[in-house]
């Protein structure tokens, strides 16, 4: 009799258990995922990522990505109600303070304010990031050519231009703005061929948010 008490005991517990995780991640479920973000900032809408999910039985975590950068740990999300919160420290972005999100899920959609590093205040969209299904053998449409060797068609830049096309190489002598295809694309395969100076950082980012660094900093 005492043992089937311990063992109804230990189900029992558990039985309490699972249903109280389950609740759990039935309540935060409506934050959990990847989100899309669109932040309106100084007049241009720049794209962000984020991905929430839960840690354990009571805590949320995170990733996040801003416009530029790389991807970053969210120790915790923290929730208020229907309000949550969470706070990144700075990593290429200027000024020392953290930026702080805060949103609440609205419908279908994430809304909310972050405050950047220099103290603004700007407001920001979320949208769940759609399923990307693996497909095995894909069937590729025809090769189009981004860039013609000649000048700059086909492409906008996002700020005071310092590109040059030099001996039919797409150039940049020092830092500066960005160059952004005209032409957007769903699924895709890019080929790109590229030359790096001494000491230089540069990069590819595939649909404004995942860059693929290039940069002279091997063994750092």
């Amino acid at each position: 009799m005492k043992s089937s008490a311990r063992i109804l005991t230990i189900f029992f517990s558990f039985f309490i258990g699972v249903t109280s995780f389950s609740l759990y991640a039935q309540e935060a479920d409506g934050l959990e995922g990847r989100w899309n973000l669109t932040i309106s900032q100084v007049g241009k809408e720049l794209p962000s990522w984020l991905e929430i999910s839960h840690s354990g039985n009571n805590t949320l975590i995170g990733r996040f990505t801003y416009a530029f950068g790389s991807a970053r740990p969210i120790s915790e999300v923290k929730k208020y109600g229907d309000v949550f919160y969470f706070s990144i420290p700075p990593q290429w972005e200027p000024g020392g303070a953290n930026m702080e999100f805060e949103g609440k899920m609205v419908g279908d959609e994430q809304k909310g304010t972050m405050v950047y590093t220099d103290g603004k205040t700007y407001d920001w969209t979320g949208s769940k990031s759609p399923d990307l299904p693996y497909v095995e053998n894909p069937k590729w449409g025809k090769t189009i050519e981004l860039f013609n060797g000649k000048n700059l068609d086909g492409w906008k830049v996002e700020g005071e231009n310092q590109w040059k096309v030099v001996d039919g190489i797409l150039t940049s002598s020092e830092a500066g703005a960005n160059l952004i295809s005209e032409e957007k694309f769903t699924n895709f395969k890019l080929h790109a061929e590229f030359r790096y100076p001494e000491g230089s950082n540069s990069g590819l980012y595939l649909r404004g948010r995942y860059e693929i660094q290039i940069a002279d900093n091997a063994g750092l």
